[in-house]
């Protein structure tokens, strides 16, 4: 008697945990950097001292803060669109490489 109650109590465990035991699906979220771009390509991303996050692309650089992005481009800014290198000083100024060999300066406002 005791051991068919061992054998019930073994496969009410067995069916108790891989019920129970699920492997979780990731949460995934996607992001537009720039609307209606086509061939924007992500070449680097940095998170600087302030807990931004910038991604340097082939069509300029963006700012994310958590919320919104703010867009820093030629018509701006930049003398180049495609950036490849991002890094930040000890006076929390922003350091950008181009494609193109130019390096500009931002202050991380």
């Amino acid at each position: 008697m005791q051991s068919l109650i061992k054998i019930v109590l073994m496969n009410l465990l067995t069916i108790f945990f891989c019920i129970g035991i699920r492997a979780q699906s990731p949460h995934f979220k996607n992001y537009n950097l720039a609307k209606g771009k086509k061939s924007l390509t992500v070449n680097t991303i940095f998170q600087d001292k302030k807990g931004y996050i910038w991604y340097g692309t082939s069509e300029g650089l963006f700012r994310y803060n958590g919320i919104n992005y703010k867009t820093y481009t030629t018509e701006n800014q930049l003398p180049d669109n495609n950036i490849t290198a991002i890094n930040q000083d000890i006076e929390n100024n922003i350091w950008i490489g181009h494609k193109s060999g130019k390096i500009s300066i931002l202050k991380n406002d």
